[in-house]
């Protein structure tokens, strides 16, 4: 039974948006971000989401980031006190836990949208479906759905409306490097990852097309990066930059980039995000799952398999122990699907 709200929903003045998973998590609901900000042109969004929130959101006028590491209880942090200050009158709630519904509770705002599979979601004043056959940026958007709002479509939400840097800044930085090829051999969850072997072929066959390509990763994963690039060949315009970007360097690197080639997760669908020709390597998760980059140019190299999806986010390890979904992708199936977006690659 939806509950009546006691303000109109046409002019709340301060809304707080709760999403505190993954960078990519954050990279889709950019979207729902835009139609918030379009839809009550007057009001202040405070973004509950991890410290990395404050780099990529910076520009964005009437956002405040609350940054949330996750480590303390909430009532006791310092983000929360300033919340409890700002008094919102509606929390919007796409992130599923627990804490987050306690946290629009807390927030006392009196309108609380979630979807239905929330936790605990009679807490919440308003719920949304959670469509297995969405989109999750559709998902998301259908938050605001619920209260009879409409907005924009998705195609013109989805985008960084104010890039978080300087372009001609970024320009400098990174002069040595022309429309790169990028490669992410490595996500936050081990089974997502493909092989080493198989991103050394790739490596080395774009490397013979006259492509620099870029490794790029955390600085725990610069050893993968440089085996990758040894089992290449190490050929001259290959670069191990694993431990050396910014979410900003990273943004203008894809932004700038030829091609970029990753697993199921944030480089993606910030790629999605640009509309940058991508191809995308599913193994345990499955494009089924609503967690697709957001542009037109993506090609998705995956086997089928009756074991996968395995699991939503990708698990710590195959549950099976073969980890089939990626061991049996061959290099040529991956080069085929570059070959889409660049010419002279042997495949």
């Amino acid at each position: 039974m939806v509950k009546k709200h006691t303000f109109p929903v046409s002019s709340p003045q301060h809304i707080l948006l709760i999403q505190t998973a993954f960078l990519g998590d954050l990279i889709l609901t950019l979207p729902l971000i835009n139609a918030l900000l379009d839809v009550w042109p007057s009001a202040t969004l405070s973004v509950l989401a991890r410290p990395f929130a404050t780099d990529l959101l910076q520009n964005y006028p009437r956002v405040q980031v609350l940054p949330d590491d996750k480590t303390a209880l909430f009532w006791k942090t310092e983000w929360f006190a300033k919340l409890k200050d700002q008094s919102p009158q509606m929390a919007i709630i796409p992130h599923r836990s627990t804490r987050s519904t306690l946290v629009a509770l807390a927030s006392g705002a009196q309108v609380r949208v979630g979807f239905h599979n929330a936790g605990l979601p009679f807490l919440l004043s308003h719920r949304a479906l959670w469509s297995k056959q969405k989109h999750e940026a559709e998902r998301m958007l259908s938050l605001l759905h619920t209260l009879n709002v409409t907005t924009p479509p998705l195609s013109e939400l989805s985008e960084l409306r104010y890039l978080p840097f300087d372009e001609n800044e970024m320009k400098k930085r990174w002069e040595q490097f022309s429309k790169p090829v990028l490669i992410f051999p490595s996500t936050q969850w081990a089974s997502k990852n493909w092989t080493a072997e198989g991103y050394a072929e790739v490596t080395k066959n774009l490397a013979s097309t006259g492509y620099q390509v870029l490794l790029l990763g955390t600085a725990e994963q610069y050893p993968l990066c440089h085996s990758i690039i040894e089992k290449a060949g190490s050929p001259s315009e290959v670069y191990n930059l694993a431990g050396e970007t910014r979410i900003n360097d990273l943004l203008y690197l894809i932004k700038s980039a030829s091609l970029v080639i990753s697993g199921d997760s944030a480089p993606a669908h910030i790629a999605g995000l640009f509309n940058k020709p991508q191809v995308v390597i599913y193994g345990p998760t499955s494009p089924l799952l609503g967690f697709t980059p957001l542009g037109r140019r993506h090609r998705i190299v995956q086997t089928e398999l009756s074991c996968r999806p395995c699991n939503p986010h990708g698990p710590s390890a195959c549950p099976l122990t073969h980890h089939r979904c990626m061991k049996e992708i061959a290099p040529d199936a991956v080069l085929e699907a570059c070959y889409h977006f660049i010419r002279g690659i042997h495949v």
